[in-house]
């Protein structure tokens, strides 16, 4: 059986048409500072007892053990048990057996494996393991995937997205596992970031009302069957980075964040998310003169504000080897990190050596054990919150059931849903078409607003593709001097020749822009090709710099 893909449409809805979907709910106030979330799973006293009976009997290896995160392929169930591992995830490109077509019932198997050796160690504590299943359970072959989260952005529909985040769970427990790394809650301001794709929408309205919905399907009632504990990612501020460098730095104020870059949290945070993953971008807030750094290093983003103003008492887990980017930190040591508030380690690879050198840091004063034992508190009340003590992975209605991960028609309701978007904005640019005379700027207004760009995903692909060629050409002399080469032969050529670019030579190039085909499965957009004439002189501009 071979996976199906429901990809959706390729077109990238970053302004126009979002404010529809948004109308139906008032605008949030400006808000000043991070808000208190109040949120859906509330403080159970009996279980807070149960944890710190569990942590009282726990030795610091014990604790260091459950804070660590490695992938499948680097640990055995052996090791989860002589270690006392408290979670393990796999990678993409990773499966049981390093067999890409392993079965739902593989995985389950190994997951029972997993559980099982936890189970075994002096304080038995549940492993928990965790999965990218972005868009259904996309590691697994045969699986169901749905539209990237644009395109659901674009369907218009937050109880669609609740009905997939459903879907979703029950897949990822047909495999035996229990968490998963989503929703993507990024609010992506400029196209130029190459995970846009990830981004619901540009409207933070949208994105809050999707992360609500999305972690409602997923976590339904935690102790439910077929439900998964969610994931709100990447705190925060990664569609913000600027000219869109993944993993860059957002350089915007305080209000900007909180009020654009913050909404997918406070709904998330309201619907009750139990875990949130720190992002690989910085945030620099210029005119508040604070550099907040990197995210996995900033404990006034971590604890400061997320875990104490907005109240989040699940645990925050890294991104992979996310801790090796905070200044003095490496893969398998960052004590920076944990006491900025990451409270579970993604370590793939370096897991013992990170182990090892956390108890040393921990003995060492580096580290204080309150910071330890408050990090493996909110591990534990997950689990606990989530059942995790009272069944194995095998337990279940969904437990090692393919058909389980295959929900075909619901995934053809989101594209079918995904592709009315392009014909919305079709009916939007009719109704406010102007007058052909004076007209441009109106037109121009409309696609632009607020500098949110409409961009056709599957043309600006086809752009980097011919742009990586140019430079390839340009780094190799033509055998032929007067040979042709598209996109940017005169470009190149003026390079080795050292003509100097002009006005008009350049207003020339606009016109040798190649043309949409009609072979393209959506209409082309090409509201984006001011950015494409000046990616290419760029481009031109590096050839003949080089050249000098």
């Amino acid at each position: 059986m071979q996976a199906r893909v429901f990809v959706g449409t390729g077109m990238l809805v970053m302004g126009l048409g979002l404010a529809h979907f948004g109308a139906h709910a008032a605008p949030p106030a400006q808000l000043q500072d991070w808000p208190r979330i109040e949120s859906a799973v509330k403080r159970d006293e009996a279980l807070e007892a149960r944890i710190a009976t569990i942590l009282k009997g726990m030795t610091l290896a014990e604790k260091v053990g459950q804070m660590t995160q490695p992938e499948i392929k680097s640990i055995t169930p052996e090791d989860v048990q002589r270690y006392h591992i408290g979670s393990v995830l796999n990678g993409g490109g990773s499966w049981p057996g390093m067999n890409k077509r392993a079965t739902v019932e593989d995985w389950l198997k190994l997951a029972d494996r997993y559980h099982a050796a936890s189970m075994k160690a002096k304080t038995p504590i549940p492993v928990i393991w965790g999965t990218d299943a972005v868009h259904g359970h996309n590691n697994v072959f045969g699986a169901t995937l749905f539209p990237h989260n644009i395109g659901l952005g674009a369907a218009h529909d937050a109880a669609l997205v609740r009905r997939i985040g459903e879907a979703t769970a029950q897949a990822t427990r047909a495999t035996g596992i229990d968490w998963v790394f989503a929703p993507t809650l990024a609010v992506a301001q400029d196209v130029r970031w190459g995970r846009s794709y990830e981004s619901f929408s540009s409207d933070p309205a949208v994105v809050r009302e999707y992360a609500g919905a999305y972690i409602a399907g997923l976590q339904g009632v935690l102790r439910a069957d077929g439900t998964v504990v969610a994931t709100a990612k990447h705190y925060i501020g990664d569609g913000a980075t600027d000219q869109g460098r993944d993993q860059g730095n957002a350089i915007i104020p305080k209000l900007e964040m909180v009020n654009v870059h913050g909404q997918g949290y406070y709904g998330a945070l309201g619907a009750g998310v139990q875990t949130v993953m720190a992002s690989f971008n910085s945030w620099n807030d210029v005119a508040g003169g604070v550099d907040y750094g990197k995210m996995h290093g900033s404990k006034a983003l971590l604890t400061d504000a997320l875990k104490d103003r907005m109240g989040f008492d699940g645990f925050v887990v890294s991104d992979w080897n996310g801790i090796a980017q905070v200044p003095g930190c490496e893969n398998a040591s960052c004590p920076q990190a944990i006491n900025a508030g990451i409270d579970m380690v993604m370590v793939p690879d370096d897991w013992k050596a990170f182990i090892a050198n956390t108890i040393r840091q921990v003995k060492g004063g580096e580290i204080p054990m309150s910071r330890i034992d408050d990090a493996v508190t909110r591990i534990l009340r997950v689990k606990l919150r989530a059942g995790m003590f009272d069944r194995k992975p095998s337990d279940g209605q969904f437990a090692g059931k393919a058909a389980a991960t295959v929900h075909r028609d619901l995934a053809r309701q989101a594209v079918r849903e995904s592709l009315a978007a392009e014909e919305r904005a079709r009916r939007v640019a009719a109704q406010a078409e102007p007058a052909r005379a004076g007209g441009r700027q109106e037109r121009r207004q409309l696609r632009e607003p607020g500098r949110r760009l409409v961009v056709d995903l599957a043309g600006h692909r086809q752009h980097q593709r011919r742009l990586r060629q140019c430079r390839h050409r340009a780094d190799r002399p033509s055998r032929s001097a007067g040979r042709a080469e598209p996109w940017c032969s005169t470009k190149t050529a003026r390079a080795r020749t050292g003509t100097p670019s002009t006005p008009s030579s350049r207003s020339s190039a606009k016109r040798r822009m190649p043309k949409p085909t009609a072979t393209s499965s959506v209409r082309r957009t090409w509201r984006t090709a001011g950015a494409i004439r000046r990616t290419s002189r760029r481009c031109a501009q590096r050839r003949r710099t080089a050249s000098r």
